[in-house]
């Protein structure tokens, strides 16, 4: 791999071991080549696997402040306290 996966690298086991991040997973290409693969931390946080190249992870994306939009038809607003 490049220097770059290795400071890639360095960052998530910081994140690991200041406890910011239980598992995390990163791989970026550039040009159809791997340029970053690396993971660190606990996958199965009951048996203790911890997370490698394969380990898959659920990922959800939303765009801008959802706190700021009107919820969609047939779904009530959170109360505000």
């Amino acid at each position: 791999m490049t220097d770059v996966n290795a400071r890639v690298q360095a960052v998530l086991d910081d994140l690991i071991a200041r406890d910011l991040e239980r598992g995390l997973q990163v791989a970026a290409y550039l040009d159809g080549q791997i340029l970053v693969d690396a993971w660190a931390g606990v996958a199965d946080p009951a048996t203790g696997r911890p997370v490698d190249g394969q380990t898959l992870f659920c990922v959800f994306h939303q765009q801008g402040h959802h706190r700021h939009r009107h919820p969609p038809p047939g779904r009530a607003r959170p109360a505000r306290i």
